[in-house]
């Protein structure tokens, strides 16, 4: 995480490794967060110093994020466990028994 951050989040800040590193602890930091499970605000990443894009801000970008949320909402609610897709259409999808 830390290398991604300063390659691209931070590229062209002269305090990239820096801020890296700060942001990287913060996310890794068992005491703070405990667990996948909890949730991290935009606001409280950004008082981080993490630079996010609103995804509201772009409507096209918005809809299309949300097809694609939905429909794995859709399929995931079968007792599908496992979805190969490629760029034609063509999936690959293996399904439990219920």
């Amino acid at each position: 995480m830390r290398q991604w951050l300063r390659t691209y989040m931070f590229a062209s800040d002269p305090a990239a490794t820096r801020k890296a590193g700060a942001i990287a602890r913060w996310f890794g930091d068992y005491s703070k967060h405990k667990s996948h499970a909890l949730a991290i605000s935009r606001d409280q990443a950004r008082a981080r110093g993490v630079v996010i894009d609103d995804l509201e801000a772009d409507s096209t970008l918005q809809d299309a994020v949300l097809s694609v949320h939905h429909a794995a909402l859709i399929t995931f609610f079968t007792p599908s466990y496992e979805i190969v897709e490629n760029h034609l259409g063509q999936a690959w999808v293996m399904r439990g028994v219920t």
